[in-house]
Order: structure tokens, then C-alpha cells, then sequence
């Protein structure tokens, strides 16, 4: 964790989570707020969640909004202040805590709490590329940014993410690295199991909600190179966007490509194919790739700042961002490898769930945020 940071440190009487996230299933992120939620009760820190209120929360677990405290709200700025406002009190610090906010709600809430007793936590979950347009518009957005995020902590998820927030405000005082991490029991819920209606044999995985940041285009250019029997597997929130998008790139996408919905249970589907592959052009960070490797894929993934976080868990093939070729070549060396040498795949399967476990546990997470907090 980086931190530097010359403000005074208090121990919070309440966390409030102000999280723009409206996703069918828990995820990672979810569970690692949860988990977060339970070290700081343990340490007497009262917590509450403003979420959307078009949220699914009976997918998120029996009872969601009866274990945890929620505050439903539409996310319109006038409405986040309001909420906000009446979960503020003089007698208690209040530390409130951002994720997936932009801009113009972050000005909203900072004139909102100006005066209150209360610290603003900004968790940046994503890369700032905007910052390379550098255009009389990106000049403003960052002298806007700067102003709104004054005396806040901002937290990165990776390195990349941090280096952005560095630019953005002008200084490293009071930014956090924080590594995401994977929330392991999520993961193990479903045991050995595997996802029917997939093929180890030939199946590669991608995620393609954001088609062309997540490089679908890369891996179906990639298929199209290779002579070997294989098929791409979509899973998205959307799948007619992806079909559409698809069909633009090539009338018989068909014959080797197949778009599916996403699923809770993820874990199940990364032991079921060949691989998975991450060809991003851009990422703040990517569970995903973390994820598959700890469930025993095989996993590509290009080489970009964010992503690149995790070169150090072992057995993971990295490729030039938009090398459809190299991609098509790494993913022919996984066929191969699982044809010719099961035993070896098993060893490195068997050390890199060891080395995830060890090096992106929630535990580790929970400690360095309390850690921002200046909680102990």
C-alpha cells in the first residue's frame, strides 16, 4: 500500500458506502465491501450503503437490505445530497466512501457535506483515459477533478489507476494504493463443479460486456487466424449488443463464436474450458484474470498498465495489446499444452491457485483499507 499522507488520522463512528452499482449478481465487489463491513463492526464502526435503487437486491442474497443497512437511491445528484445530508450528524465522524461515481455527482456530494463532520473516501476502480485526449475539455475536467477530490483520500486499485489519480491531482499526498483482491469463498461455493454445456477441449473464455475495450474484436480476429478446431464463448450483460457487434465484424461469426449471459457462479465455467483470455486495450486492474487462474484455466492476457498488476502470479501468458496473432499462437500453445503434457498443467494449476490465495486474499485487502482509514 502507498501512503502518504499528512492529515490527521480519526477513527470513524460510521462508514457510509455510496456505490453507483446496480449489477444481477454480488461479484467480487460486494464481497469485498461485505467483508470490509465486518472488520470495521468488529472495531464498534456503525456501516450503511446507498446503493441505486434499481439495484436487484433479492439476487444479491437472501435478505440483502435486512442484513445490511441500505438507503436506496435513484443517483441523480439532488438526490444522493439529500440522502447524505440526513445520514450526517454532528456528534459522529462519518467517513464516506465513493465507488463508480463520476464527476458531476462527486461536486454534488462535496458541496453537499462542505461543513460536516466527515472524511470523503474517492475508491477509483477504473483508468483515467481520458487524460490522454489532451484536449481544452480534459484540461477542465481535470482542474475539475482536482478541486472536487481536495482533502479527500483517493484509492487506487492498481498501479496504473494510481499513477492517473497522481497526474489528476497534482501530488501522491493522500493516494492509496490498494490492490483489489478476490473473494476466495465466493469462488469455492460450487467446489469441483464444472458448467454444462461447455467443451474443455476447445471452449475459450472472454468477458465482452464492453466489446471493444475488452478485446473482443482481438479474440475474434484471433479465431479467424487459427487452423485448430476452437470456439470463442461471449458472456456479457448484453447480448444483443454483442450479436449486433459481432455480426459487423463477420456475417459467420456462427460457425466458431457463441454469446451467452453472464453467471453468478463464474467459477464453475472457468474449470470447464480450454481457456480464458483477456486481450483488454485498457484495464484498471481485471479480476477476472486473477479469478480463472485461481480456478485452474489457463488464462491470456495482454500486457497493458492495470492489467499488468498481476504479472507476478506464475503461468499466466502475456501478449502485446492488439496482437491478434500472438493471442491466436497462445492460445493454440494452451491446446497443445492440454493435449501433450496434462501432468505439467496440473503442477502449475495446483502453484498458481497456492500463489493467488496467498497474494490476493480479502484479508490482506481489508487490512491496508482500514489502514486508510487509520483504523487498527
Amino acid at each position: 500500500m502507498n501512503v502518504q499522507s499528512n492529515t490527521r488520522q480519526l477513527t470513524p463512528d460510521k462508514v457510509v458506502f455510496v456505490a453507483d452499482y446496480a449489477a444481477h449478481y454480488q461479484g467480487n465487489f460486494l464481497s469485498s465491501l461485505n467483508s470490509f463491513e465486518k472488520a470495521l463492526r468488529e472495531r464498534g464502526i456503525e456501516v450503511e450503503y446507498v446503493f441505486p435503487e434499481k439495484a436487484p437486491f433479492e439476487k444479491w442474497g437472501s435478505d440483502y437490505t435486512v442484513r445490511h443497512i441500505v438507503h436506496p437511491c435513484d443517483f441523480k445528484p439532488g438526490s444522493l445530497v439529500q440522502t447524505l445530508r440526513e445520514l450526517m450528524k454532528d456528534d459522529e465522524f462519518t467517513v464516506v466512501h465513493t465507488h463508480f461515481l463520476s464527476l458531476r455527482p462527486l461536486i454534488a456530494i462535496r458541496k453537499a457535506l462542505k461543513g460536516c463532520n466527515c472524511q470523503v473516501v474517492f475508491h477509483e476502480h477504473m483508468r483515467l483515459d481520458w487524460l490522454s485526449q489532451g484536449s481544452p475539455s480534459t484540461l477542465l475536467k481535470k482542474a475539475l477533478y482536482r478541486r472536487t477530490l481536495k482533502n479527500c483520500k483517493a484509492v487506487a486499485v492498481s498501479s496504473a489507476v494510481r499513477d492517473d489519480l497522481v497526474v489528476v491531482l497534482g501530488s501522491s499526498e493522500n493516494v492509496f494504493l490498494v490492490k483489489n483482491a478476490i473473494s476466495f469463498d465466493r469462488l469455492d461455493d460450487s467446489g469441483d463443479q464444472k458448467a454444462e454445456g461447455y467443451d474443455s477441449g476447445r471452449d475459450i473464455l472472454i468477458f465482452g460486456t464492453h466489446f471493444m475495450r475488452k478485446g473482443v474484436d482481438i479474440a475474434l480476429r484471433a479465431m479467424q487466424i487459427s487452423d485448430c478446431d476452437l470456439r470463442l464463448i461471449v458472456l456479457t450483460t448484453n447480448e444483443e449488443d454483442a450479436i449486433s457487434r459481432l455480426q459487423q465484424l463477420d456475417p459467420s461469426w456462427q460457425d466458431y463464436c457463441v454469446v451467452r449471459h453472464v453467471v453468478q457462479d463464474i467459477s464453475s465455467v472457468y474449470r470447464s474450458v480450454l481457456c480464458f483470455i483477456s486481450p483488454s486495450r485498457s484495464e484498471a486492474f481485471g479480476y477476472a484474470v486473477a479469478e480463472a487462474a485461481y480456478c485452474g484455466a489457463q488464462v491470456i492476457a495482454s500486457d497493458v498498465p492495470g492489467q499488468n498488476t498481476m504479472k507476478d502470479i506464475p503461468n499466466i501468458s502475456w501478449v502485446a495489446v492488439d496482437d491478434a496473432a500472438a493471442l491466436s499462437v497462445a492460445i493454440e500453445t494452451c491446446l497443445e499444452r492440454s493435449n501433450v503434457d496434462s501432468s505439467l498443467l496440473a503442477k502449475q494449476r495446483v502453484e498458481t491457485k497456492a500463489y493467488v490465495k496467498e497474494n490476493y486474499g480479502l484479508s490482506s485487502w481489508v487490512n491496508e483499507m482500514l489502514g486508510v482509514y487509520g483504523v487498527e
